[in-house]
Parts: structure tokens; sequence; C-alpha cells
């Protein structure tokens, strides 16, 4: 659920801050392929250098296989073992989150740019 949401996020926030449909709709599968290949699922983490690893470990569809990697493969890992993954998603939620509602409040016409200085502006 957490991983779905954080999806969702992500598809507002290109939905909010491209001008058209079909720009979103590009733009959304081409997030979802560097997503992609930046996971394990491709190539394995450690065959990757190691800045693009540390960047790639952050990815959330490469958090997400390896939680459910851990849930099928290994005997359902439990919940304490999981928990600090699952807290850095939530905590990723949020932050799409607050970016997701700064997109929807301000329309269409308000570029990644513009949300970035108003947030960093109000500090």
């Amino acid at each position: 659920a957490v991983l779905s949401a954080l999806f969702i996020l992500m598809g507002i926030i290109i939905g909010s801050v491209v001008p058209r449909e079909l720009t979103a709709v590009l733009t959304s599968v081409i997030v979802g392929l560097v997503l992609l290949f930046l996971s394990d699922f491709v190539v394995p983490l450690d065959a990757l250098p190691r800045w693009l690893s540390v960047l790639a470990s952050l990815n959330p569809v490469a958090i997400g296989g390896a939680l459910v990697r851990n849930a099928l493969l290994f005997g359902g890992v439990g919940f304490s073992e999981n928990l600090l993954t699952l807290g850095g998603l939530v905590i990723l939620g949020g932050v799409l989150a607050f970016f997701a509602l700064q997109a929807y409040e301000h329309g269409r016409q308000w570029s990644l740019q513009v949300i970035l200085s108003r947030v960093l502006k109000k500090k």
C-alpha cells in the first residue's frame, strides 16, 4: 500500500507540473523506465558504480522489490526487520505528498522549479 501511494503521488506531481496530457504520459513512462533500470531487477546493485549504487538503493522500485523478495523467498521476514525500510518509504511518501499538494494548489502553470523556490523561500 505504501509503494502504491508513492507511485500515485509521483503521478499526481507529474500530472500537475506537466502542461499537456500526452506530455504527462510520456514523462511518466520515462520516469518509470529510469526507476526500473535503476532497480536491481535488471542489473544487480553491486555491479553498478558506487555512486550509482547508492542512488539506486534509494529507488522505491528497488526497495519494494527487496521487500517483496524477502517476504516471498525468505519465509516471510518479520515486520521488525523491515521497519526501517518502511519508515523510509513513509518519509519519502510524506515529501512526495507535500510536493503533490503544492503542485495541485498552484495548478498546471507552476513548474517544479517555481514550487521549489517558493518552498525554500518560506524558511
